[in-house]
């Protein structure tokens, strides 16, 4: 039996507590933020939520605590450093989550050294069979060399988890979440970063769900990180508010089990979709500097062994 299912990607810049030292650049309301985030995350009632850079465990409490009636099942990994700086991952579930686990990686640099950044991996009992899951945040983006060698690292280091798991559940379906800090198309061709990515992935049979869905990427672009449309930009990264950036770095990668039916962001253009705007302040502002990535999907279920 195929299953269809809504699955939400949301990166959230809930810093918190977790940094005092650099609080007033990288925070913004998070308490507030952290409750209406919940909010609009039950309102648009996927069956599965992906939340990124929750790194205050006390804000992802507020989020587990405000949904868990909607959503019974979750994981927050325990990994966290001296000062609470954990991987920022969090997954809300309707589906059991089934053995997680999560993984640092092991090449960081910049202002990453302080977190837990790696992937969880997990199982989804879905109705028609388990989904392999993987949710992650790779190093934060940046030109210059260093950066993108660790984040080639990260990525090695994923695919190769996923060939891992994929030698122990040869027939299962796999989807790869996260943000990956890897700018797709710029403008509106493949940069070298993301090709390589891809062909990296794409020996695990692992295939960008957006562009399957979405092929001509002038028209959908399918920004995430949208310095023209999004009020937080300017608050967290000025920069990249000042130079327009325009870029997609939340990503869907599946195996082609998985075939996708629907692709959207942007949630204020997209209402029907979401449920939810993904705004507060009266609309004034956006719920942080991402907008969500809402994909929907069939799922092929793994296949019986031979007899049984």
């Amino acid at each position: 039996m195929n299953i269809s299912a809504a699955i939400l990607l949301y990166n959230t810049h809930l810093f918190g507590d977790t940094l005092p030292i650099m609080s007033e650049k990288h925070t913004h309301e998070d308490k507030f933020r952290a409750f209406a985030i919940a909010d609009a995350v039950e309102a648009t009632d996927a069956d599965v939520v992906l939340l990124t850079e929750v790194w205050d465990k006390n804000l992802a409490k507020i989020i587990l605590a405000q949904t868990a009636d909607h959503y019974p099942n979750s994981y927050l990994p325990e990994q966290r450093n001296i000062f609470g700086f954990g991987s920022g991952l969090l997954i809300l579930s309707k589906f059991a989550i089934i053995d997680p686990s999560t993984t640092k990686y092991s090449w960081l640099i910049g202002s990453d050294i302080f977190s837990q950044k790696g992937f969880i991996v997990a199982n989804l009992d879905l109705p028609g069979g388990p989904l392999g899951l993987f949710l992650t945040h790779v190093q934060s983006h940046n030109g210059l060399l260093e950066y993108v060698q660790a984040r080639a690292s990260n990525l090695k280091q994923l695919a190769e988890a996923v060939a891992a798991y994929k030698q122990v559940h040869p027939a299962r379906p796999v989807l790869v979440a996260g943000d990956l800090n890897v700018v797709a198309e710029e403008p509106g061709q493949p940069t070298k970063e993301y090709k390589a990515m891809t062909e990296l992935f794409g020996g695990r049979k692992l295939i960008d769900l957006a562009r399957q869905f979405y092929p001509n990427s002038q028209a959908w672009p399918g920004f995430t990180y949208d310095s023209l449309h999004n009020t937080l930009i300017p608050q967290f990264n000025p920069e990249i508010a000042e130079d327009h950036g325009q870029e997609r770095i939340d990503y869907f990668f599946g195996t082609p089990d998985i075939k996708p039916i629907a692709i959207t962001t942007d949630p204020a253009n997209n209402q029907s979709v979401f449920k939810s705007d993904y705004r507060y302040n009266s609309g004034t502002d956006n719920l942080s500097d991402h907008f969500p990535l809402l994909l929907e999907v069939i799922v092929k279920p793994e296949a019986s062994p031979a007899g049984r």
